[in-house]
């Protein structure tokens, strides 16, 4: 029998312009023992929505023979994406009309540019570098910078850069993070003149707190009976102690966490009131706040020898 072929060959990209080079070619075939040959045969490519008529004198015995061929520019989707379609129409005159059709999916044109950072970890007024990665030299960037949970927080900090930047977190966001989950979020616009290809996020970037937001904590220790006040210490196997620890988070950090070690061990039941039984009674206290910062304070009570009165 007979019947048609659509071939593509894709070729060079055009990233600027966002399009692609395509070569289309029709054939009509002919199966062993077909003969059918016409000076004056006519049909209609279409390529991407664009008919392309041709008239041919063809000639097939057994065989193949290419009856049209274009080369056409593709423009890409705003993503890059393409799929391209083709149609054909062939009027042997001889044998009646063949017709066929075909499709390519061409390779993604890059478009946005994809950020990445130097550091994926960094401190209240330390340094780093932004990298955007473009994929044309005639891209530029705007870079925003916030923090993941609130997209309002979002500032601009450069507008319409060819390539890369270097970034201070400043101090004053040290209230932006109160706790662990919060990152930095960079995020890219990526122009082609004033054509906006799109905006990709960098990786979110871990923010750790500076020394002066750790938290800090007091232990207080008072005395429920009377002995301190007569003795002038606490006194042992008589006083009962009673111990609270205030701890006191930075820049908006909630507390998370208060553990209390007595003497090196963890208390087997509550000893908010304690009867001190040694010379010294040691009380540790860990916080650990919203940020996963933790600190241990501690403080030594002296413990007086009870004596009965004489």
């Amino acid at each position: 029998g007979y019947w048609l072929s659509i071939r593509f060959s894709p070729g060079q990209q055009d990233i600027v312009n966002n399009q692609s080079y395509m070569a289309v070619y029709l054939s009509v075939h002919a199966s062993n023992g077909y003969y059918a040959e016409h000076t004056n045969a006519s049909g209609t490519l279409t390529v991407n929505g664009v008919d392309y008529p041709f008239s041919v004198h063809f000639k097939v015995n057994g065989s193949s023979q290419v009856i049209q061929s274009i080369g056409v520019w593709i423009p890409h989707n705003p993503d890059g994406s393409k799929t391209v379609y083709a149609s054909a129409s062939f009027n042997t005159r001889v044998v009646g009309t063949l017709t066929a059709s075909n499709s390519a999916t061409l390779t993604t044109i890059p478009r946005a540019s994809s950020p990445t950072t130097s550091k994926s970890t960094v401190t209240f007024g330390e340094a780093f570098d932004i990298l955007t990665h473009r994929k044309s030299t005639d891209f530029t960037h705007d870079v925003y910078v916030g923090v993941n949970n609130d997209a309002n927080s979002l500032i601009k900090i450069a507008d319409k850069i060819p390539t890369d930047m270097t970034w201070t977190l400043p101090h004053e966001w040290k209230n932006k993070f109160p706790d662990s989950n919060v990152k930095l979020l960079v995020r890219v616009f990526t122009f082609n003149g004033n054509v906006n290809l799109g905006r990709i996020d960098a990786p979110l970037v871990t923010v750790k707190p500076s020394s002066d937001m750790l938290p800090t904590a007091t232990i207080e220790d008072t005395d429920e009976t009377e002995c301190y006040k007569k003795y002038g210490g606490y006194v042992k196997h008589q006083s009962k102690i009673k111990i609270v620890v205030k701890p006191e988070c930075k820049y908006g950090a909630t507390n998370k966490d208060v553990r209390l070690k007595i003497n090196g061990e963890l208390p087997s039941v509550d000893e908010s009131n304690l009867t001190p039984k040694k010379d010294r009674e040691t009380i540790e206290a860990t916080i650990t706040d919203s940020r996963d910062s933790t600190i241990t304070v501690t403080k030594e009570l002296r413990i007086v020898d009870w004596h009965a009165p004489a």
